[in-house]
């Protein structure tokens, strides 16, 4: 989640979002947030690609053979 705060191009959100991922409750209120400023499909875009991203890393560490399916509708393809 602090990844997509910074990456928020506007200073001022970006700032909000950081703050509202601080503490007890953190991701219940970052979500409220991102709803509100409507920001929701970008965090899933976001969120999609940072996973894809863990998980081909993992299996390259391993040595695991895989493809990318890229007639999907995922977004992240």
């Amino acid at each position: 989640m602090e990844e997509f705060c910074r990456s928020v191009e506007d200073p001022q959100i970006s700032e909000q979002l950081l703050r509202e991922i601080r503490g007890s409750g953190a991701f219940r209120r970052f979500r409220e947030t991102i709803a509100i400023i409507g920001m929701e499909q970008a965090w899933f875009q976001f969120r999609a690609s940072a996973l894809e991203r863990i998980a081909v890393e993992w299996l390259e560490e391993n040595q695991i053979a895989y493809s990318r399916d890229t007639n999907s509708e995922d977004p992240v393809n």
